[in-house]
């Protein structure tokens, strides 16, 4: 969608508020279908950047009034002489036909760009003819749809906004322009984060660059990246979802295990009959950072999956007194005498902080442990991937630990992200074909 090719328009031409809801909700129906959601699915996701975990499509309606506002006040604040007098002559005409008051600014009286306005913002009129209606009176509708002042400070026009109890003056259009569209984004967000069911996932604290890796990646399927959207949005048709549309055709139960609730998270990581396909996506993950070490540290020695013994540090220590001693991957460099404790998890993305946490505290007492009673310095690194593809915030540190560079930590968790989901997809698939699903519309 090229929606950006309406940039120019959007400062030249008026565009009603009516007719820009209508482009947005073409631009809703579409994605929607593309993507197999139901007509009750949250819009703001699809509007909000991949950096902040959404599709990327510009919204016609933030775009249209960031771009508006910021032309007319570089318009009255022009560098160049003829432009600047062109529009102030315009505004004041404009004000002059409709007989609006002038007020200075020491009165305390609220004004828009000089002139009085009523309770509600609108400049007042005194005249009592009807004069078409101009672009300088769309100009303060935009304002006070945004909550925006236009005052006048030294000759010099500026759009003044209230942020968290501090006036924001702005006379600058560039810097205008970034505080209209990162204020647009920030109340989609909230939006999204407040929904209970869909804004769940979008409520985790995680790397969203990284996990959002899939819809940049031009090599995977449109099955795998629809896959991917609607089961971070929770709308995957599980038994949950399916019972609120048609209640007396399905109940919340997992009719494969009983469970009182067949959600998202339930079949993606909590399903006993799917526990050998939960285990094959983390040892895929494992083998992966395994590979990736044994290419970077030819010479060190890994130990997957093996319970720790003295043996490994050539010493007699007994590590029997620590409860948690297997990890995934304990790597031992002989030559500096370091050693690494690699917890990999790969948990229903709503709880990755908190499996973080426990990982790091169940391994902590055999880091101490190594340490104390062996010639080698030992560090515990957990990496924890959703299994819907979302990046714990310290992977890419902990791959640094590793000896990776920053841009190699990053596109090793891509990699990661995308080998996850496609393990989620698969376990999906299985459940689908053994016991089906119908799909919401």
């Amino acid at each position: 969608m090229a929606i950006s090719k309406l940039n120019f328009y959007f400062s030249n031409i008026t565009f009603p508020a009516k007719t820009l809801a209508n482009m947005e909700d073409n631009i809703v129906k579409y994605i929607r279908e593309w993507f197999h959601l139901n007509k009750s699915s949250n819009r703001d996701i699809i509007f909000l950047p991949s950096s902040k975990g959404g599709l990327g499509v510009l919204s016609p309606s933030s775009m249209y009034v960031s771009k508006k506002l910021s032309f007319l006040l570089q318009a009255l604040n022009s560098d160049d002489p003829q432009t600047k007098y062109s529009a102030r002559s315009s505004f004041q005409l404009h004000m002059s036909k409709r007989k609006a008051v002038l007020h200075d600014a020491n009165e305390g009286v609220p004004l828009f760009g000089g002139y009085g306005v009523d309770s509600g913002g609108r400049v007042i009129k005194r005249g009592k003819v009807n004069w078409p209606k101009s672009i300088w009176v769309e100009f303060n509708e935009l304002c006070i749809r945004e909550k925006l002042q236009l005052e006048v400070h030294n000759d010099v026009y500026a759009i003044v906004a209230e942020h968290d109890s501090v006036s924001l003056v702005f006379r600058s259009h560039t810097a205008l322009s970034k505080y209209l569209k990162q204020t647009h984004v920030t109340r989609r967000i909230n939006r999204l984060r407040n929904l209970y069911s869909q804004g769940r996932i979008f409520r985790v604290d995680c790397n969203v660059v990284l996990s959002c890796a899939y819809l940049s990646n031009c090599t995977l399927s449109d099955e795998l990246i629809r896959f991917i959207f609607k089961s971070r949005m929770q709308l995957l048709e599980c038994n949950s979802l399916l019972h609120k549309y048609y209640p007396n055709s399905y109940p919340k139960k997992c009719k494969i295990c009983n469970n009182p609730f067949d959600t998202v998270s339930h079949i993606m990581n909590g399903c006993m009959e799917f526990r050998n396909y939960y285990t094959a996506r983390h040892d895929r993950i494992v083998s992966l950072i395994r590979d990736q070490i044994m290419k970077k540290h030819p010479n060190v020695d890994i130990y997957n999956n093996q319970i720790i013994t003295g043996d490994m540090f050539y010493t007699q220590t007994d590590f029997n007194c620590v409860h948690h001693r297997k990890p995934d991957l304990l790597i031992c460099d002989r030559l500096v005498r370091k050693a690494f404790i690699v917890e990999i998890s790969c948990p229903f993305d709503a709880f990755i902080n908190t499996c973080y946490s426990a990982k790091f505290k169940n391994y902590q007492p055999l880091n101490e442990l190594i340490t104390l009673d062996t010639p080698y310095s030992c560090t515990t690194i957990v990496l924890v991937i959703g299994s819907l593809g979302s990046i714990h915030k310290r992977v890419t540190s902990g791959l640094k630990m590793l000896g990776f560079p920053n841009s190699r930590s990053k596109a090793i968790a891509k990699y990661l992200s995308i080998s996850a989901s496609i393990g989620s997809n698969n376990i999906w698939k299985k459940r689908a074909h053994k016991y089906g699903h119908v799909e919401c519309t």
